[in-house]
């Protein structure tokens, strides 16, 4: 399916999260070859419109309160375009999509008071009844998060960190040892037995060759030495999530994401006030990633709402090169916290 880049960006706030009277901010770039009126539905209630006049520039649509108990959300109007190959065209109508939240899936990851062990069985359990209510959300997407891996024994993490030259998170030990290395499909997080700095599991574990490691640049190379590959992404190619101690006294720990796609350009994982991730936000971050953003290639026309989420939600619209107007609202995954 062809789309053209055509982006919407939308911030939620939802649940008794309070930041403000007008929580949901909408923007659409009004790209130079776009014209038209647009107008913005959740649930019934209208909640902006606009009028693309190709400024270039991103316009305000709206800022509301996402309506209670609101189980759709919905574009209409006409939109005209150039297409790279038809040339002008004319989309027109409407387009909705389903409320999902996935506050069920998210609340036991963020729960403080529970061990890491606990917070995953009980995302199991979250995530066993999500898809038993959305059976045809998930068809052909669903990855399960399964607690069957291999237990680290103190021998082993002690170990790891004589290895290492230092100290794992402890939140990490307490999962390696009471739950193991979960598995999500072909991709997992590795025993304590497995454990050392990025650059030799990239080499060794990965089967990187060593003439294509040492072409790196420094910078790439001084932080695979200094961190160690948690879990190993098995899809197109190779991705990791990497732990990095203080490297500084002033410093803190540091979760990172990598891929062998773009190893030069590796992702420190941060909130959105800027501040750095810790153990419990950065497994969120990596389930997330790994299971629960699956659901959104899935065959129904849904928008994932969090509302226990304590941070904004942003979207991206993409409408797709149709006479009909259709689009894609989908979730910034990698904003979620």
């Amino acid at each position: 399916m062809t789309f053209v880049r055509h982006v919407v960006c939308l911030s939620l706030l939802l649940g008794g999260i309070v930041m403000s009277a007008e929580p949901v901010a909408v923007v659409i770039n009004d790209r130079t070859d776009y014209r038209g009126e647009l107008i913005l539905k959740a649930g019934s209630r209208e909640v902006g419109k606009v009028s693309l006049k190709g400024s270039g520039t991103d316009i305000v649509v709206a800022k509301f309160a996402w309506p209670d108990g609101a189980t759709a959300a919905s574009v209409s109007g006409e939109l005209r375009f150039t297409h790279y190959k038809k040339g002008p065209q004319v989309a027109r109508g409407s387009h909705e999509w389903q409320v999902v939240d996935i506050a069920p899936l998210t609340k036991p990851l963020r729960d403080n008071s529970l061990l890491i062990a606990e917070r995953l069985k009980r995302f199991v359990v979250a995530q066993q009844a999500f898809e038993a209510k959305h059976t045809k959300l998930i068809d052909g997407v669903s990855r399960v998060l399964e607690l069957t891996g291999e237990r680290s024994p103190q021998a082993d993490i002690v170990a790891a960190e004589k290895r290492l030259g230092f100290a794992l998170p402890a939140e990490h030990i307490r999962l390696l040892e009471d739950c193991g290395a979960f598995l999500v499909d072909d991709s997992a997080m590795l025993p304590a037995k497995s454990l050392k700095n990025a650059f030799d599991q990239m080499l060794l574990d990965w089967e990187t060759p060593r003439a294509e490691l040492d072409k790196l640049p420094a910078e790439t190379q001084a932080l695979l030495k200094t961190t160690v590959l948690l879990f190993t992404e098995v899809g197109d190619g190779y991705g990791g999530w990497l732990y990095q101690p203080p490297q500084t006294p002033s410093d803190k720990p540091s979760f990172w994401w990598i891929h062998q796609d773009d190893i030069t350009r590796p992702r420190r994982l941060k909130n959105q006030d800027g501040s750095l991730k810790n153990y419990s936000q950065a497994l969120l971050w990596l389930l997330t990633q790994q299971v629960i953003e699956r659901y959104d290639d899935g065959p129904v026309e849904s928008v994932f709402v969090d509302r226990s989420s304590p941070a904004k939600l942003k979207y991206r619209l993409i409408p797709d090169s149709r006479s009909e107007l259709r689009a894609d609202l989908r979730l910034d995954w990698n904003e979620f916290e």
